[in-house]
């Protein structure tokens, strides 16, 4: 792969757009890593009444941060961006019940393994001043994700 220098954002990489993108930014990456920053700013789309976010959208944090490098990946590549798969997760465990308003958080994103057919296991982190969040998520990125959507997979 290309020296990891270049700088993308959130938007260029994803394939989705407006409020669903959680991520703020992308801080760095690699050939099998990524970390990107979360500012929790008002409004949001997962924000309570007193504008915190509950621990359980971490796991999206975590899944869009996976899809940023995949993203980033299929870039290089030349191939357009593409949707991805949360196929599961193992051990989520949030050390504090939600996200503060006004309080930045890092995610950061190892990927473990990736097989030929796209199926990805990663180690994932969220953390502040602290750890806030872990787990191993597993995620898929199809190549003709159109035919697994309409039934006709092989």
């Amino acid at each position: 792969m290309p020296s990891p220098r270049r700088h993308y954002t959130p938007a260029e990489v994803l394939p989705i757009s407006g409020n669903i993108i959680l991520l703020d930014a992308i801080t760095g990456w690699g050939d099998d890593w990524l970390e990107a920053r979360i500012e929790h700013r008002l409004p949001s789309l997962f924000s309570e009444d007193d504008g915190s976010v509950p621990s359980w959208v971490g796991l999206e944090y975590m899944a869009q941060a996976v899809g940023a490098l995949a993203g980033i990946r299929n870039l290089l590549a030349g191939k357009g961006k593409r949707i991805g798969f949360l196929l599961g997760t193992r051990k989520y465990q949030s050390y504090h019940p939600r996200f503060e308003p006004g309080v930045a958080v890092t995610v950061r994103v190892d990927e473990l393994l990736c097989d030929i057919d796209n199926l990805g296991v990663f180690d994932c982190t969220i953390s502040a001043d602290t750890l806030l969040a872990q787990a191993s998520i597993k995620m898929l990125q199809p190549e003709h994700v159109d035919a697994i959507l309409e039934g006709n997979h092989q």
